[in-house]
């Protein structure tokens, strides 16, 4: 099924809500992510999907809410920002989950930058409610000794702060434990403002595998390109952008 055909007969069906991830689905990956760019083809997709009466919009993203706006810009698609906890519809705020932990992330970003000061092309982007620590521009020879190093600095302090460490590509996230994910963001969406609308979520990293898992029993969870294990209940060949 290609973006942008609508089930409009199938019966209870008024539409689609799309959810796309954006790095990696609408944005290539690149080594900087301050770098990102929002090309114009997925951005005439998004503008198109905006517009249309039968679909609604929503970016699920582990960018800042802040971040993910300024690239975007769209006011009347929904943004879940954080890996879900932040969503905006626009500017106007919706949700915030995990507020308390902002002092606890702050902590341990002083920890994490003492593990890794002597380790070039490190990039730390400090989310307020979640970290994200990149290496795509560490020497290949130095990135398993990043991994170590901030894994072992980090592991007591994670642990009483109520805090979890991910993998994704070539990066680490720290985000509050067991709290709220990209899956819970989107099923949060769905049923809130996307009642008779057909969710379809797509995604290209281990973080979209929450989302897979519950949108696959709603919906259409689609992978951008297979890997082994996947949840996602469907494959796209290529990127969006």
């Amino acid at each position: 099924m290609g973006i942008g055909h609508h089930h409009r007969n199938s019966k209870g069906i008024r539409g689609i809500f799309y959810l796309f991830d954006f790095d990696g689905t609408l944005s290539p990956i690149v080594k900087d992510p301050d770098r990102a760019s929002f090309p114009r083809t997925a951005k005439k997709l998004l503008r198109s999907l905006a517009h249309d009466k039968f679909s609604k919009v929503a970016v699920v993203t582990g960018r800042a809410y802040s971040d993910i706006f300024r690239r975007v810009g769209f006011t009347n698609i929904y943004y879940a920002a954080n890996h879900g906890l932040e969503i905006y519809k626009g500017r106007k705020k919706l949700l915030i989950k995990g507020a308390r932990f902002e002092k606890k992330i702050g902590s341990i970003l002083k920890i994490v930058k003492a593990a890794v000061y002597r380790i070039k092309g490190v990039i730390i982007q400090e989310k307020g409610l979640s970290l994200s620590i990149h290496f795509r521009m560490v020497a290949k020879n130095k990135r398993s000794e990043l991994i170590k190093r901030v894994t072992a600095a980090t592991k007591k302090p994670l642990k009483k702060a109520g805090l979890n460490m991910h993998g994704g590509k070539m990066v680490l996230e720290i985000r509050p434990m067991a709290l709220w994910n990209k899956g819970d963001a989107s099923l949060w969406l769905c049923r809130k403002f996307g009642k008779g609308y057909l969710p379809f979520y797509i995604g290209d990293d281990t973080t979209d595998e929450d989302a897979f898992k519950v949108i696959k029993k709603i919906g259409i969870a689609a992978r951008v390109r297979y890997k082994k294990g996947t949840h996602a209940s469907h494959i796209l060949k290529a990127p969006l952008y």
